[in-house]
């Protein structure tokens, strides 16, 4: 039997300009693009979504504290998810920049860390970790910047951009009962005649 499911996106929000990203949820999706208009259907009527990120979740390594300890008992030799296979010719990866989110045990959502430079997902993990420096943190998720497609642009406004005032969720916006009293006056000045 095939998997029937559209791949998993992971959504990223950003609750006002200049705050840091954070967690909201997934969507399904054929593609980036379709999961981004996916994200603003779902995650982008709040009002307070300035900006959304979708990442594979496939790409995101995910690791709780209790896990992240497991693994470097019994990994110690370093080799991390990746490391396999080579694009440059002296054999080591090429680093890229990893994001990192964070969620600290009194909270419920992922926030944005610092990012973080690596050859490897899991070499960012640790990296990510290091940064802590004993900061109490529950959970670590890391995955390349060059993964995420963003709404967000540093050549305009967003296409996908939440409205600012949602009058028509205001009952009193719509004059319904002054508009039947019209309509109800003119009908019986007709019938008058």
């Amino acid at each position: 039997m095939t998997d029937s499911q559209w791949p998993v996106y992971q959504v990223f929000e950003r609750p006002a300009p200049g705050r840091p990203m954070r967690a909201s949820g997934s969507v399904h999706a054929v593609d980036a693009d379709m999961a981004l208009q996916n994200a603003w259907a779902v995650y982008g009527r709040r009002p307070t979504a300035v900006g959304l990120w979708v990442v594979p979740r496939d790409v995101v390594l995910m690791k709780s504290r209790e896990e992240m300890a497991a693994s470097t008992l019994s990994h110690s030799d370093g080799r991390g998810q990746g490391e396999g296979s080579s694009s440059s010719p002296s054999g080591k990866l090429p680093e890229q920049t990893y994001c990192v989110f964070r969620r600290s045990s009194g909270k419920i959502t992922y926030e944005e860390a610092t990012p973080v430079v690596a050859t490897s997902t899991e070499q960012a993990m640790a990296r990510a970790v290091e940064q802590f420096n004993g900061e109490d943190w529950h959970a670590c998720w890391v995955f390349p910047a060059a993964a995420i497609t963003s709404s967000e642009s540093a050549r305009g406004e967003c296409s996908f951009a939440p409205q600012q005032h949602k009058w028509f969720r205001d009952h009193k916006s719509f004059p319904v009962g002054a508009l039947l009293r019209e309509a109800r006056e003119e009908t019986e000045e007709t019938d008058d005649d």
